[in-house]
Order: C-alpha cells, then structure tokens, then sequence
C-alpha cells in the first residue's frame, strides 16, 4: 500500500479532513489496514468506521487503532450525521453497542484482576508459597529447590508485591483465600 499522506490526504492541497469515512471492507485494501497504516505513518485524522460487520472484537479492534466512532451501515441517518459532527471535533462518538462493549470489557478486566488464577503463578512460584505456608525457611527452600537463599527471597518479594501483600503471611492468606493452594491441616506431634 503507497503511503497514506501521499494518496488520500493530499487531494485537498495537503489539508487533512475533518472526519474520515472509512468502510472495512473496501475492494483493495482493508479498513483494518488503514487503520493501522494511519498509526504507522502518525497521520492524525478523526475517523468513524462504518461497517454491515457486527462484531464486538472487530469494533474493539478498530477502537484501539484509533477509530472516534464505529456505526453499522443499517443506522439511520440521524445518527450517522450526529456521530460524524461529534467525531469532527475530535471527541469519541459512543453508541449503546460500544458502551456496552466497553462496560463488557472493563467488567473482564476488572474481574481478572480480581480473581486470580493459578495460570498466573508460575508451577515454581506455587511451590514457593506452598513451602512457605509449610512453615520452611528461605534456605531448607533453596535447599529442596537447588535454588539459592537469594533466589528464594527474591521470587518471595515478588509475590509479596505482586499481590500487594504486606508480608509472607499476608502472601500465604492470600494464596489459601483464593484457592492457588490448599490450608494446610495441622495435627500436634505427641
């Protein structure tokens, strides 16, 4: 594809439009395509998508290359006038569906983060805190591990600030609380 700042937006004496039109599905070239060619060659033009695809990974797609506005080609013309007025000022023109995919979005970033999982923790990280909920010091760690007493605190700290933890047993009640590993039963030596 030649450069954009040479093809499209030079036909106006070298003056960028208010707003950019842009279908995704062209013959020659890809709406995604153009997208990403304008964040490649830092061409900053407000554009709406305009498109009969329907689908929340696409119009998230199209939002993060940079796209004010994504309408689908069966909205009526009400609304395609008030989202390109609004998109000429530069400013995010936000239908029911993209705030609704934007609240979907938030809610699964949200929830990711706070529900932990054990995909997270490497294998060598839950074992770490499994000797630590055992009662083990950094060095009979290492020992068992072939790791280093360094290396063991080290991985320890980093959980411990990873989660936000205070210290290891804040790092333990929190890894017994949200299942990365078993509570311990206890029984007296007699």
């Amino acid at each position: 594809m030649p450069p954009l700042s040479s093809t499209v937006f030079q036909s106006d004496g070298g003056n960028i439009s208010d707003v950019l039109l842009l279908d995704l599905n062209m013959p020659k070239v890809s709406g995604i395509d153009v997208l990403n060619q304008l964040t490649t060659e830092s061409i900053h033009v407000n554009t709406l998508v305009i498109s009969m695809i329907d689908d929340d990974a696409l119009i998230w797609e199209t939002i993060n290359l940079g796209a004010l506005g994504f309408l689908g080609k069966t909205d009526d013309w009400d609304e395609m006038h008030n989202a390109i007025k609004t998109v000429a000022t530069g400013k995010f023109y936000n239908t029911d569906k993209i705030h609704s995919l934007l609240l979907d979005m938030a809610r699964k970033k949200q929830q990711a983060i706070l529900t932990p999982h054990k995909e997270n923790f490497s294998e060598r990280e839950l074992t770490i805190i499994r000797y630590l909920n055992q009662g083990l010091s950094s060095i009979e760690i290492a020992e068992k591990l072939y790791y280093s007493r360094a290396n063991v605190d080290r991985i320890r700290q980093e959980l411990i600030h990873r989660i936000g933890a205070k210290n290891t047993a804040g790092l333990i009640s929190y890894a017994i609380s949200h299942k990365l590993i078993d509570m311990p039963v206890y029984t007296p030596d007699k």
